[in-house]
């Protein structure tokens, strides 16, 4: 996904009150002013592949059953990727910050209803080609997610939400580091990436072994998670106490 979000020129350190988000320019696309900047849509982006694979893997875990939609990103989606990165390499990622596909959906739509709309003539331009996909996936995340979710909830019971809860507070301290700390991920962007798909891996893992081996999964023993949860909490109460440098080496340490 991240080699996806490069190809689509977005630039997930452009995070609201960053010194990359004040410094850029104001992006002309209504998607990106709609969440907050283009750093928004691609953790967006990140965090929808990471929690989706995660619910399929909780849905195994209860159901034993690995349910792949019609389009899926096992299959189609890694199809679409691989288009993404040939589109970008014939066209440049710039391709993907120009709004052809809209403009031309609007043009048709005025030849019919004429050009008097003040609706569309507004949209003319706002909308990328990235920002048609980053909707398409959006829906599809929320397409998918929330059945598998309602399914396992009415025949398991709402016990069999506690095993969602590592992943949530995998997204929800990730959130909270980067609200306390906006140029967090613009130091850092390896790092940070690499630990929240190390603590990814190792919850998801886990749960699929646990499936295997016919064993319970234990929410209190992710370990490993436990101090990204408490260092997000401090730098939430504290107001990150921490300077640039001190936060930087934690979590290389980490």
């Amino acid at each position: 996904i991240i080699n996806w979000i490069v190809a689509m020129a977005l630039d997930m350190r452009d995070l609201p009150g960053s010194d990359a988000h004040d410094n850029n320019m104001q992006t002309n696309s209504l998607l990106s002013e709609f969440v907050g900047g283009d750093g928004i849509i691609a953790l967006l982006f990140l965090f929808g592949i990471l929690v989706g694979t995660y619910i399929c893997t909780w849905e195994l875990y209860y159901t034993g059953s690995f349910i792949l939609e019609g389009f899926n990103g096992a299959d189609e989606g890694v199809v679409l990727g691989a288009t993404f990165s040939l589109v970008s390499f014939f066209y440049t990622p710039v391709y993907w910050q120009t709004s052809t596909w809209a403009d031309g959906a609007i043009a048709m739509l005025q030849s019919f209803i004429g050009d008097e709309n003040i609706y569309l003539s507004s949209m003319h331009g706002r909308v990328r080609n990235m920002d048609v996909y980053a909707v398409a996936f959006f829906t599809g995340f929320v397409w998918q997610s929330v059945p598998k979710v309602t399914s396992v909830v009415r025949t398991k019971g709402l016990q069999s939400l506690r095993t969602l809860v590592p992943n949530l507070l995998l997204v929800a301290s990730t959130v909270v580091m980067l609200h306390c700390d906006p140029n967090l991920m613009l130091r850092s962007p390896r790092t940070m990436v690499h630990l929240i798909s190390g603590l990814f891996a190792e919850q998801t893992t886990q749960m699929m072994l646990d499936h295997m081996g016919d064993e319970e999964f234990d929410v209190r023993q992710r370990w490993p998670l436990f101090p990204y949860v408490l260092l997000a909490s401090w730098m939430m109460m504290t107001g990150s106490v921490f300077s640039a440098n001190t936060l930087d080496a934690i979590l290389l340490a980490y």
